[in-house]
């Protein structure tokens, strides 16, 4: 069998990637057009002053918690002691990653057994309200899993793992910011749970008995 290798040639000949600046930016930085314009349906409970009273306490929510209060104050959403509460709490779901959304109107309550359940739940009444265009959830209990387990990404701007060894570089020995806070958030709302981080193995295991 005979192989061939021919350069792209367009490798040289790429437009700048001014996108990357975009992913960049935080991913809540104004209010959406229309937004809570309207009344709310009879189903449907308004959100506009909240409570946030939060039990499930772990690091790995940081970005979570950080990033939905964002959402609240871009959206203007009033958040202190005299609103309608929304509590976040550990308890049992069906598998991982999955979560209880109950909606009452005195308020919600966001169940699930570990850190991604809580991630991916928080970003679904975001993502509900986006879709109501407004502050405003629908009455009753919303139950979710994920059908697919491993949700892989790679960055659009890592090196190249397929080129001559010679030119070959990992993603992780350079001081380049690959995977910048704003651009992590936004791959964790796209519902992306793994990166895919490209490193020879002689790098990433270095030895002196097996150079």
């Amino acid at each position: 069998m005979r192989f061939s290798q021919f350069e792209d040639p367009f490798k040289y000949l790429q437009p700048e990637m001014t996108f990357a600046q975009d992913l960049a930016r935080s991913y809540y930085a104004e209010i959406p057009l229309h937004w809570n314009e309207g009344e709310s349906s009879a189903d449907e409970v308004d959100f506009s002053h909240v409570t946030l009273d939060i039990s499930f306490c772990d690091e790995l929510l940081d970005t979570a918690y950080a990033d939905f209060r964002q959402f609240l104050s871009v959206m203007q959403i009033k958040v202190d002691g005299f609103g309608k509460k929304i509590v976040v709490r550990q308890g049992q779901t069906e598998c991982f990653e999955a979560y209880v959304i109950r909606v009452e109107r005195d308020g919600c309550e966001v169940i699930a057994a570990d850190t991604e359940g809580i991630r991916r739940a928080l970003v679904y009444l975001e993502d509900e309200m986006h879709r109501r265009s407004g502050a405003r959830l629908p009455l009753g209990e919303i139950k979710r899993r994920p059908f697919i387990r491993e949700r892989i990404s790679r960055c659009y701007f890592t090196p190249a793992s397929n080129v001559a060894v010679e030119e070959r570089e990992n993603e992780l020995a350079d001081d380049i910011d690959y995977y910048h806070d704003e651009y992590l958030n936004r791959l964790a709302h796209d519902g992306v749970n793994a990166l895919w981080l490209g490193a020879t193995l002689r790098y990433l295991v270095k030895s002196d008995i097996v150079p």
